[in-house]
């Protein structure tokens, strides 16, 4: 059974996890700690059954394999988020 809370966040970007954890956490979600590659990402997922992921798309190195198909056994839905790239 999936956890009814729980978001895993799945992010290389110190900053940007900080700043996504601290919300999260402010809106009632329970958040562990962040995983910095997809495949802690993955071995977490399978270990902790969260009920979502928020999965940074600078991770995604071909998903077809690697987090789709835990995503795909667990039926948990992912958001992936998108890195901001500024000019300058």
């Amino acid at each position: 059974m999936l956890s009814s809370k729980k978001i895993l966040v799945a992010d290389d970007d110190r900053g940007a996890s900080v700043l996504l954890t601290a919300r999260l956490r402010a809106l009632g979600y329970d958040v562990g700690p962040v995983a910095a590659t997809l495949e802690e990402a993955c071995d977490r997922a399978v270990r902790e059954l969260p009920s979502a992921v928020m999965l940074s798309l600078s991770l995604v190195d071909g998903i077809g394999g690697g987090f789709g198909a835990v995503r795909g056994q667990f039926a948990m839905p992912v958001v992936f988020i998108a890195p901001l790239v500024t000019a300058g």
